[in-house]
């Protein structure tokens, strides 16, 4: 069985992701946040820090920023003084669920348990709530049954988020056959997924993740070939996460099928290079160790050599750097 820790650490990101939007109406404060501007807006909410709003803002900037033990501090206010906040609930379990995954084993099962309910706190106060609905149901597929998981209770969840947004359940409906390694079920949604919803690269970049995991590599390069094209009418940053990751999911996809190699290096992973990436996507870094594998299935070792050259000087990703520097000496040795 896997570990809470390990568990409670998948789709965290695409958790967050899913922002829920401002509380209050406008103000410097809240303007310099949405803006990203988050140092100004740091000052401004201590400026009035005795508030429920300032609290709840101050520990989405310490999430920001990393800092979850002074993110559980503002949040915990937040939700003291005013404990029939939605929003504040689930920004308390989104912060409980990072602590989760970063915790010693001793710590981390009280954390999951914060998590869970302040999920349920959040779906109890506002039922329709996409958001808080999404990230109950993360927790039920994530987390091990010790820990408060459910597939049963899962599946409960989403036939709701699939009354309130068609899309948003079809998704969780896939994540939660993945975790069940329901293949054939998982197959059936993502299907459903790429042909009911053409414009949504969120739904084509799901299914295409999909085909990828089970193997169905041509089929997720066109699904996320399709995805990296879109153009959105009113277009999120969120949604620009998914349009751009298409394009290194495509180069990625290319890697593990050894098929595609001209379109993973040219339409792909040099384009990925030049878009602008969030913390949600996979760093550049990561995109020129797969570039670089790809210039090594392209017979072009040279090139390749530089690609890795510039990752292996950056130690920051413990993980990139071992396979990095394992490559380039296999490389080298040749």
């Amino acid at each position: 069985m896997k570990t809470i820790k390990y568990r409670l650490a998948i789709n965290i990101l695409l958790t967050l992701t899913s922002l829920i939007s401002p509380l209050a109406l406008s103000s410097p404060a809240t303007e310099a946040f949405n803006a990203k501007n988050y140092q100004e807006a740091k000052a401004l909410f201590n400026q009035s820090s005795s508030t429920a709003e300032s609290q709840y803002y101050l520990g989405r900037i310490a999430l920001i920023e990393k800092n979850l033990d002074q993110a559980e501090q503002h949040l915990e206010k937040a939700v003291s003084a005013n404990p029939e906040n939605s929003d504040y609930h689930y920004w308390f379990a989104i912060m409980s669920s990072r602590q989760a995954s970063s915790a010693s084993f001793l710590f981390a099962p009280g954390y999951a348990s914060d998590a869970l309910e302040h999920f349920k706190k959040a779906v109890s106060i506002s039922p329709d709530s996409i958001s808080a609905m999404k990230g109950l149901i993360n927790f039920y597929i994530n987390a091990p049954s010790i820990a408060g998981g459910s597939h049963e209770k899962a599946h409960a969840v989403i036939d709701k988020l699939y009354a309130a947004d068609k899309k948003q359940g079809l998704i969780s409906r896939l994540k939660a056959y993945r975790s069940e390694e329901n293949t054939s079920k998982e197959k059936q949604i993502a299907e459903r997924l790429a042909s009911e919803f053409l414009q949504s690269a969120e739904a084509q970049f799901q299914s295409a993740m999909s085909f990828q995991t089970t193997k169905q590599y041509e089929k997720a390069i066109a699904t996320f070939t399709r995805a990296s094209k879109i153009v959105p009418q009113k277009p999120t940053e969120s949604e620009w996460a998914f349009i751009n990751g298409s394009l290194y999911q495509i180069g990625r996809t290319a890697v593990f099928s050894g098929q595609n190699t001209q379109q993973g290096i040219d339409e792909a992973l040099v384009s990925y290079l030049n878009k602008e990436t969030g913390s949600n996507m996979p760093s550049k870094n990561w995109a020129k160790y797969r570039l670089a594998m790809l210039y090594v299935n392209n017979s072009d070792k040279s090139a390749a050599i530089n690609m890795l050259t510039s990752v292996v000087s950056d130690e920051s990703d413990k993980d990139l750097y071992k396979r990095t520097k394992k490559l380039l000496k296999k490389l080298k040795a040749k």
